[in-house]
């Protein structure tokens, strides 16, 4: 009877599939982990009954999944029985074979396996069933490894390795430790990125692998761990002690012969094999010198498939996709340091582990159509060629051997890469440096590449059919700008710099995530850490979009941080006209491989990664064919004849809409005579509707891009874009061709009546809303300015004051620059004022007037003003934006009813405005203008309507964009300038750079003398006590004083004396003496006391003219006067 622990590696590996299982199988799919458990602890008896099928098990396996692969011609099999039954018989088994081996050949070009634990310039992929062993080294072991896959038709090389056995899956590794191990040695899977499994789900899974612990000892296993958690470098994981876990363990003293790898028995006794398997974790022992030879393999994965096998029922024949979903596995063995082993938790957290070697496995069916549409172009010469010389075939194929390079019109090489794999095949040498070069060369090209982030998107993945996260980027090559553009001479005869176009670049975060990750894994440091941290959505969910926004950022600046890297001097290439050899003309990349470091090796490798990651998908759809043409259903939306009969569509196709300025999501879009109906992907009913008499403008645009706008640049290329425009908003949608972004614009031209449906506006009544854009959960902020998502689109394409899209004769003001940034802010203030104060009045194009101002201040680049704007500009420009926000918001949503409602109220309402020359947009809310902007040289302040904690917190994130934002010099008056600040009082100053000191003087002497006339604040001489506005004792410590309070005392009366020194000068007179007459007492000091603050709504906002500075006669921006025009009265 065969030992129990012969199962261990098998275990390993179904114990592996458990930790992913409840991605989409859940419960059933860990019930499932416990059937296979009970099979094999009951061991050999069950093992012999299975063993009694398995010739009839792998005859089935050698067929299943091969029709779509195999075609069969029966015309010509009856034209050669006519010839000869004999000769046509062994003409149709060659032909087969070759067609099974084909096929084989297809499944095994889809595993990818690539070395991502070894240092400095490892292979990216490794080859399944190689005829020679794949060397790696990591800084703990060096070695080769073999990888060997069951295929049907079997490969005759190793054919004999599996001859009657069930196996699928074999690794053989031999090597050296580089140090002795100083802990145990661990051998297992791991997925990349932290998974988060249900409540009840986790605890099912941990009922299993306690029941596996009492079978094998100590496993390691774990989901991940949280972020917030001690052990937040922790992966998914199943692990086994190595030394007790493999099938075979043979250790060969130095200076004697090694068994050779591709053998089947590696001389290990029954005997031996057995007191191996019963030593106690940490007594066995490894040592510098010997060669240590083992395998492991398991029956139950079908890795040139992609699903499970040899199982009973239900589970057998299951794609591993719905296990990992995009994770690849990772095979993994490693040393675990002796002090973490101490601590009490057995978790296995990446700080703590010591890599003798990682490989990932995933599958990429993209490899396989590749491949086969190869094959299926091929010629009859070219197949007779390739079975000649099958090295210049594989040259001419670029997917089979991943190390040519293809052309593109961003190229920025000098010189020519040619294919040299012809060269290079045989030679696994110059294979090696021609693989370096390639990389160098990416690395190069990539510092010459300017990229800046758009969107993120959320698309379906018609293989997997889930929702998938992409980040989109406007790419430009920095050298080739001036080849591709035309130079034209300005008014001056000087060359001016050509229009240049950017284009796509669109890259899955999957992809991302396993860039940054192996830039630095095993590497410690902040940046490692806040890699730990991220989630790296791969799935797009809804509840998930504010989430993956606000990680996007985070990433993207990881990206920047990686572009921006010098490449190290080492690594470079240098090139010799007189060079005998092809080895040497590259200096430094294979003869200095020992004095090049793991940084420098693995920086190389990301921005390579990079490069390609960015030159992959260039363009939002790519030609189409039968298969990969998108359609309603292919996304999930299925309509029938009839339902597309009752709704009148005439016109539906898949589209890209911006859902937010920085969220592209893939939607069905119908056009029916009466409507257009917006569909999210896998919806049975239309998520949003617009009126086809609601819209009164369609166009086509360029695609948005902050950055292409301040370049000067002519577009992006890559996708189409159309702008639909309402009284409520402007939808943005992208498609991937011109011809089909006309169709719709066309189409919508023609059920869509613009200049009546504008008239009608403006002769009735119609609904406008003040805030159009849905708000991202789970954070759940409003950006109150999102009628024009994209305020440069209209600028770029100005419309005549005769069109319907917008109002005539507005003057528009650019908000590029520092004044026409504060002129906007003024007259959005002075319009917002203009419809709280005269609602009965008001006209449809008072409205659009005032949104369209409000949208245009996303321009305004916050950066630009912090840095080149004086004080006083700041200060004002950022007062009247609060309270711009403030009146839109109380339009909109309404002041607050009470003192629970006034968190929310200052934190998701807010502004999106511009940081930087690509237009990133920074989301500003009421608490984060006042704590993070107007107070950032001032201590925190005590609120109790509000966590200025928990502001502060995520606004200094390590990707926050507000970071460096604020105003550089301190000042008390700024919080009591603020209106919310004032108890019952609506009157706000609109401010001026030139007189804003003044006007903050005005401002505080109103307060108080308010304050004085209510009760608020006064001087009680019998018991020498003055009574300030509670607003003074939450901003107390803006007044200085509390630095002299000693340690662990509390004296609330220090910083409120220094707060009546400082308010002292904007008294009234009387009060002034009374309080320097308290002040100067010294057998009585003077106490404080704070006022009740009452938390009564606002109605409105009116401007305080007394502050108003004065102003020339001749006014020519017009923003202190809104002119009522002519038109229908506008609903609020």
């Amino acid at each position: 009877m065969a030992d129990d622990a012969d199962w261990l590696p098998d275990l390993a590996a179904l114990a592996s599939l458990s930790v992913a299982v409840h991605y989409v199988l859940g419960l059933y799919g860990l019930l499932g982990a416990l059937l296979i458990f009970v099979l094999l602890e009951h061991g050999a008896g069950l093992g012999e009954q299975l063993r009694k099928g398995a010739s009839a098990l792998e005859d089935d396996a050698s067929t299943e999944g091969d029709d779509e692969l195999l075609s069969e011609d029966a015309e010509q099999e009856d034209a050669e029985q006519e010839d000869g039954r004999a000769q046509a018989d062994e003409d149709e088994e060659d032909e087969e074979l070759q067609r099974r081996q084909r096929a084989a050949r297809q499944r095994m070009a889809s595993l990818v396996v690539s070395d991502v634990g070894s240092v400095g310039d490892s292979r990216e992929d490794v080859e399944m069933n190689s005829r020679a062993p794949v060397a790696f080294e990591t800084e703990l072991f060096a070695g080769r490894a073999l990888f060997l896959v069951r295929t049907q038709p079997e490969d005759a090389h190793y054919a004999a390795l599996f001859a009657g056995k069930r196996r699928m899956f074999w690794i053989q590794v031999q090597g050296r430790f580089k140090r002795a191990p100083r802990g145990p040695v661990y051998l297992g899977g791991e997925l990349p990125a932290r998974i988060a499994p249900g409540v009840f789900t986790r605890s099912v899974a941990l009922v299993i692998m306690g029941l596996i612990r009492r079978l094998v000892g100590r496993v390691s296993f774990s989901f991940g761990s949280s972020a917030d958690s001690a052990n937040a470098d922790e992966l998914p994981a199943v692990a086994f002690p190595l030394y007790q876990s493999v099938d075979q363990f043979v250790e060969t003293p130095e200076g004697q012969e090694p068994p050779a790898l591709g053998s089947a028995d590696f001389a290990e006794s029954e005997e031996q094999r057995r007191q191996r398997r019963n030593t106690p974790l940490g007594a066995e022992r490894y040592a510098v010198g010997p060669t240590y030879t083992f395998d492991f393999h398991t029956m139950y994965v079908d890795l040139t498939r992609w699903e499970t096998a040899n199982l009973p029922g239900g589970l057998n024949a299951m794609d591993l996709a719905s296990f990992f979903d995009s994770l690849p596995l990772r095979l993994v063995a490693y040393e675990v340091r002796p002090a973490a082993l101490e601590a009490a938790s057995d978790s296995h957290r990446q700080r703590d582990k010591d890599y003798l070697f990682s490989f990932e496995v995933k599958y990429d069916r993209r490899r396989r159509r590749a491949l086969r549409n190869d094959y299926e172009l091929m010629t009859a010469e070219e197949a007779v060629r390739e079975g000649a010389g099958r090295g210049s075939g594989r040259a001419s194929t670029v997917s089979g051997t991943g190390l040519s390079l293809m052309g593109s019109e961003m190229s920025t090489m000098s010189t020519t890469l040619s294919d040299a794999s012809s060269l290079t095949e045989e030679d696994p040498v110059l294979a090696q440096e021609h693989a370096a070069f390639v990389r160098l060369e990416h690395a190069r090209r990539l510092g010459q590449l300017s990229f800046s982030y758009l969107c993120w998107m959320e698309e379906v993945d018609v293989s997997s059919d889930v929702r998938r996260v992409h980040y989109v980027f406007a790419v430009k090559d920095k050298v080739g700008e001036y080849d591709q553009g035309v130079l034209v001479l300005d008014g001056d005869d000087e060359l001016a710099k050509p229009q240049s176009r950017y284009r796509l670049a669109i890259v899955s975060s999957y992809e991302l995530r396993n860039l940054l990750q192996g830039r630095h894994t095993q590497k410690s440091g902040k940046t490692a850490e806040e890699l730990t941290k991220l989630r790296f959505h791969s799935r797009s969910r809804i509840g998930s979009y504010s989430t993956i926004s606000t990680e996007a950022q985070q990433v993207v600046m990881h990206l920047q941080m990686l572009a921006e890297e010098p490449l190290p001097p080492a690594a470079l290439p240098s090139f010799s006209s007189d060079c005998p050899s092809d080895t040497e003309t590259l200096d430094g990349i294979g003869n200095e491989e020992d004095t090049k470091t793991l940084g420098e090796g693995r920086l190389v490798v990301a921005q390579a990664a990079l490069y390609k990651c960015l030159m992959k998908r260039q363009r939002l759809q790519e030609s189409c064919t039968p298969s990969t043409k998108l359609s309603p259903s292919r996304i999930g939306v299925n309509l029938t004849r009839r339902d597309r009969e009752d709704m009148g569509v005439v016109f539906e196709g898949v589209v890209y809409r911006y859902y937010a300025a920085e969220l592209l999501r893939q939607e069905v879009l119908l056009l029916t005579k009466d409507a257009l109906m917006f569909y999210r992907s896998y919806a049975s009913s239309a998520e949003k509707q617009v009126s086809c008499t609601h819209i009164i403008g369609v166009r086509a645009v360029e695609l948005p891009s902050g950055a292409v706008y301040h370049d000067g640049a002519t577009g992006t290329d890559g996708a189409f874009a159309l702008q639909i425009s309402t009284f409520a908003e402007e939808i943005v949608l992208c498609v991937g061709t011109s011809s089909t972004r006309d169709a719709w614009v066309r189409g919508i031209l023609q059920y869509c009546n613009l200049k009546v449906n504008f008239d009608r506006a403006l002769q009735g009544e119609m609904y406008i809303g003040f805030a159009a854009a849905t708000a991202l959960r789970p954070a759940n902020r409003v950006e109150l300015n999102s009628r024009l998502l994209f305020p440069q689109l209209k600028r770029q394409h100005e419309l005549p004051a005769s069109d319907a899209s917008g109002p005539a004769g507005v003057e528009t003001i650019s908000a590029d620059t520092i004044p026409g940034a504060l002129q906007l802010v003024k007259r959005t203030l002075t319009r917002a004022l203009h419809i709280l104060n005269d609602a009965q009045q008001l006209s449809v194009t008072d409205v659009l007037a005032f949104l369209d101002d409000a949208s245009g201040l996303r321009a305004v680049d916050l950066k630009l003003l912090q840095d080149s704007g004086s004080h006083e500009e700041q200060i004002a420009f950022y007062l009247n934006l609060y309270h711009t926000v403030l009146a839109h918001a109380m339009i909109a949503q309404g002041f607050p009813r009470g003192k629970s409602q006034w968190s929310r109220f200052l934190t998701r309402t807010c502004y999106a405005l511009s940081r930087g020359p690509d237009g990133e947009q920074v989301s500003l809310s009421l608490a984060e203008i006042e704590h993070v902007i107007l107070r950032a040289r001032l201590p925190r302040a005590e609120l109790p309507h509000l966590s200025v904690n928990s502001v502060m917190t995520a606004a200094n994130g390590s990707a926050s964009r507000l970071l460096g934002l604020g105003i550089a010099h301190p000042d008390f008056r700024l919080s009591l300038a603020l209106v919310l600040n004032h108890m019952n009082s609506e009157a706000i100053v609109i401010y001026e750079p030139e007189s804003v000191h003044d006007q903050l003087n005005t401002v505080l002497r109103s307060l108080l003398k308010r304050s004085s006339a209510r009760g608020g604040l006064e001087m009680k001489k019998d018991s020498n006590t003055i009574v300030l506005p509670r607003v003074c004792d939450w901003y107390r410590r803006d007044f200085g004083g509390v630095a002299r309070v000693g340690a662990g005392q509390r004296d609330d009366d220090a910083p409120a004396i220094y707060c009546v020194r400082k308010l002292l000068g904007f008294m009234d007179s009387t009060l002034q003496l009374q309080v320097i007459n308290a002040l100067g007492l010294d057998d009585a000091p003077l106490r404080t006391k704070f006022r009740s603050f009452k938390y009564t709504p606002k109605t409105t906002l009116v401007e305080d003219a007394s502050c108003r500075p004065a102003v020339p006669e001749n006014n020519a921006d017009g923003t202190d006067s809104v002119q009522a025009e002519g038109g229908g009265m506008t609903q609020l």
